[in-house]
């Protein structure tokens, strides 16, 4: 028989997410499929996301779906194909009936990282999270993960011993460099210990 381990979602903020551009897949053991993670800053692996955020914004044509989510750190994209994410793009559209919504998410981070920049000022790359489920939720319970999401980030920021690093850690620190680790913690614990609003 062979075991299976799941991979939990990880709860984190769109500053870290829009920081974690560094994907790599980890193959399967026995029948087990390849595993695509995407590298967080904070020094974990995230297989999916987990957050609850407000959507402002929604573009919808046959094809796919496109929202703007908001938390106390930043804002970035979402997008569902119809194909592909069936469930995703359809709750996507009805939600765009009623904006802005309180909105919980589980995906994954997509990283698009054009051949040809646009312009000078085009980024290097694209960031967004692809949805495998969303539902609609009352606000108590974004400030719930406002919370949980504030001692998950210090938890994995605060964890490391320098003198015996994780894989994750050793490399989080080659890919990332060793300050932006705690540029993110700041930039949450600011947005969160604050008074801020999303």
């Amino acid at each position: 028989m062979v075991s299976y381990t799941p991979n939990p979602a990880r709860r984190a903020t769109i500053a870290e997410i829009l920081e974690s551009h560094h994907i790599f897949t980890v193959q399967g053991d026995g029948d087990n499929k390849p595993s695509k993670y995407a590298l967080l800053p904070t020094g974990e692996r995230a297989n999916m996301v987990f957050l609850i955020v407000t959507l402002k914004d929604v573009k919808v044509d046959e094809r796919s779906a496109t929202g703007t989510i908001y938390d106390k750190t930043g804002h970035m994209k979402i997008r569902s194909s119809s194909e592909y994410q069936a469930a995703a793009y359809d709750h996507i559209k009805r939600l765009s009936k009623n904006l802005p919504a309180h909105i919980a998410i589980c995906g994954r981070i997509n990283v698009y990282e054009p051949e040809k920049k646009e312009g000078e000022k085009s980024p290097d790359r694209f960031i967004s999270i692809q949805p495998e489920g969303i539902a609609q939720v009352e606000r108590e319970y974004r400030d719930l993960w406002n919370e949980d999401t504030l001692q998950e980030t210090i938890r994995r920021a605060e964890s490391w011993n320098m003198e015996a690093l994780t894989e994750d850690q050793e490399k989080t620190r080659e890919i990332y460099g060793p300050e932006l680790k705690d540029t993110i913690l700041q930039r949450v614990k600011e947005a969160y210990q604050g008074t801020g609003t999303a």
